[in-house]
């Protein structure tokens, strides 16, 4: 995963460490997603981007909105899809509440 032009994880193990660290701290998260845009690039591969909205409220009561945008490459999986690749950008004008 990229976020704000770098390489998030550097695999499984960054990740799953990061996630856990994260769900010590946080007692809620909500995403919402704007308009949706998919781009087929051919049968069972697709891009999809969509703004986003995020806030997070840590369990000492402090909360964070994060804004930005969000592109993937997807590939359907039988009956599901996978994300191959994310990256999420976050606005620069929108400084952290």
């Amino acid at each position: 995963m990229v976020t704000d032009c770098a390489i998030a994880f550097e695999g499984g193990t960054s990740a799953r460490i990061f996630i856990e660290d994260f769900d010590r701290q946080v007692e809620s998260m909500q995403a919402r997603f704007g308009a949706l845009r998919v781009d087929s690039l051919g049968p069972g591969l697709a891009t999809f981007a969509a703004p986003y909205e995020e806030q997070i409220e840590l369990l000492d009561g402090r909360q964070t909105t994060f804004k930005g945008y969000v592109t993937a490459v997807a590939r359907e999986a039988g009956a599901s899809w996978r994300v191959l690749q994310l990256h999420w950008s976050r606005s620069s004008t929108m400084a952290d509440r």
